[in-house]
C-alpha cells in the first residue's frame, strides 16, 4: 500500500498504512541507523523521533518515581525494624550466657534481671537532646 514517486534517479515511497491510534502503544521500538528511522517493532509503523524521545522520557520518569517510592518505603521499614534488630542483638548476647551487653552511655553491663523497659523517656526528647549535645561538641 505504498505509493512510489520517481524523480529521474531518485525514488520516494510514501507508506500509507492503516494506523489506528490506540491499536498499538509502540512500546518496542527499533532504530534504523542508516535511514535514521524509528519504527515500532510490533506493528512496523514508523514513529516520529520526537514522539519516541518524549515517550522514553515519560517512561523513565514513571520508573524513577516508582523506584523513589520503593526506596522511601524501604527506609521507613528499616526505621521501624531498628528497635527489633537491637533487641535481637541484646537477646543473642544474653543467650550466650557468657557475656553481657554494655550500656553505650555508662559502659555498665546490662543484665536481663535489670528490668529493661521499666522506666521510659520520650523518644522525641531524647533525640533532640542528643542532637543538641552533638552540636556543642
Amino acid at each position: 500500500m505504498s505509493t512510489v514517486i520517481s524523480f529521474s534517479d531518485a525514488k520516494v515511497s510514501r507508506d500509507r498504512r492503516n494506523y489506528r491510534p490506540g491499536a498499538c502503544r509502540h512500546l518496542h521500538l527499533s532504530l534504523d541507523d542508516e535511514g535514521e528511522i524509528v519504527r515500532c517493532s510490533d506493528c512496523q509503523v514508523q514513529v516520529g523521533a520526537y514522539w519516541a524521545l518524549t515517550m522514553l522520557i515519560e517512561r523513565f520518569q514513571r520508573e524513577r518515581a516508582s523506584l523513589d517510592a520503593r526506596d522511601a518505603g524501604l527506609k521507613e521499614l528499616a526505621g521501624r525494624t531498628l528497635h527489633l534488630k537491637a533487641a535481637r542483638v541484646i537477646e543473642s548476647i544474653w543467650r550466650g550466657r557468657k557475656m553481657a551487653p554494655l550500656c553505650p552511655h555508662c559502659s555498665e553491663a546490662i543484665l536481663p534481671e535489670d528490668g529493661m523497659g521499666s522506666s521510659m523517656a520520650s523518644l522525641d526528647m531524647v533525640t533532640r537532646l542528643r542532637a543538641a549535645r552533638r552540636g556543642k561538641s
